[in-house]
């Protein structure tokens, strides 16, 4: 088996719009049985690590929050390393103790850090961040998502206002979460491999396959959430595809 650690997307892979996708309860029991380490990797910016893998357990998938990786968690890794420099935060309620210990500034701050506040982007919030970009601050999305699959079908996400942001203040925004290389690597040091020892598997070309390609790794489309409905992959980015994350224990005994 020429891999040693695996980098999964969890919505549209292991799970869509509230369930599990068929095969993924078994996948990560696998994984287990060949004592493979892995971690979740999302871009959801709303929820904890601890939210999430209380939610899995729910759906009947046992994964610790340490093993779970969101874009709001490496923006607060990423902050931590920016000593001195304060920020001004546009995020979900939920994870604001995420960024306890931060320097935070409501006036002047060097960064304005944006995550997905759903219908609080509204005209108010967003102009304010606009002013606060003009003034001089850098713009850091958490994620660049055009949309999510919501319960109830499909929903602009953090991208789509982020999009608005860069067009009016002429910034292209840094992204911590993926498809950044920041995010894979940091995932690297967690899992403790080099890229070329791990498979990144996910269902969007532009955030798991990009984000692969990024740092050299090799990647594993799904044609699950994002990608259902295709009979093969047509991104050129994938090293792999698979019908679903139910097919990955043979894939990874063939390689």
């Amino acid at each position: 088996m020429n891999c040693k650690g695996l980098l999964l997307d969890i919505e549209g892979t292991l799970t869509h719009q509230g369930a599990l996708i068929a095969g993924a309860a078994e996948s990560l029991a696998w994984l287990h049985e060949q004592g493979l380490d892995y971690r979740l990797l999302t871009n959801i910016t709303a929820r904890s690590p601890a939210t999430i893998s209380a939610e899995l357990a729910v759906l009947g998938l046992a994964v610790p929050a340490q093993h779970i990786q969101t874009a709001t968690t490496a923006c607060v890794a990423w902050l931590h390393t920016q000593q001195g420099r304060s920020s001004y935060l546009l995020v979900p309620d939920s994870v604001r103790p995420l960024f306890d210990g931060l320097l935070i500034n409501e006036r002047n701050p060097d960064y304005v850090v944006i995550g997905d506040i759903g219908q609080a982007f509204c005209y108010d919030n967003l102009n304010r961040v606009f002013r606060l970009l003009s003034g001089g601050a850098r713009l850091i999305a958490l994620q660049k998502n055009p949309f999510w699959f919501a319960a109830d079908g499909p929903s602009l996400d953090c991208g789509a206002f982020v999009a608005a942001l860069e067009y009016a203040s002429g910034q292209t925004a840094q992204v911590t979460g993926k498809p950044s290389s920041l995010f894979f690597e940091m995932a690297l040091q967690s899992i403790g491999c080099q890229a070329r020892e791990v498979l990144v598997i996910g269902d969007d070309p532009g955030t798991d396959m990009a984000g692969a390609s990024g740092i050299g790794a090799r990647s594993v489309r799904v044609l699950t959430g994002k990608s259902a409905g295709l009979q093969r992959d047509d991104s050129g980015l994938a090293s792999y595809c698979l019908a679903s994350i139910a097919g990955l224990p043979q894939l990874l005994v063939q390689l």
